[in-house]
């Protein structure tokens, strides 16, 4: 029973930080299958990124658009630029952003 309340109060914990990310779209670059984003901070304030998430439409086109998230914590401050890659194969990129706290 405590290793249950235990996950569920873990769970909670965990979806309630996820709720306070703020989104930042980056430009995506394309090198075969390696896909680059970029975020330069002009927000005149220091973001904390978290995440990098590259949105990606299925080569079929008849299934949904999915996402490729990596944990990246790096803090950007302002006039800096965040970089991120990740390399898939399956899917065409449609965009990409950077979840920051």
């Amino acid at each position: 029973m405590k290793t249950i309340l235990m996950f569920l109060i873990t769970a909670s914990s965990l979806t309630a930080g996820a709720k306070f990310l703020e989104s930042h779209y980056g430009k995506l670059r394309t090198s075969g299958h390696v896909h680059s984003c970029s975020f330069h901070n002009s927000t005149g304030g220091t973001l904390d990124m978290k995440y990098v998430v590259f949105t990606f439409a299925p080569p079929s086109g008849d299934s949904a658009d999915y996402d490729v998230q990596e944990r990246i914590d790096q803090v950007v401050e302002a006039g800096d630029t965040a970089s991120a890659s990740v390399r898939e194969v399956r899917g065409r990129p449609l965009w990409c952003r950077f979840l920051a706290r």
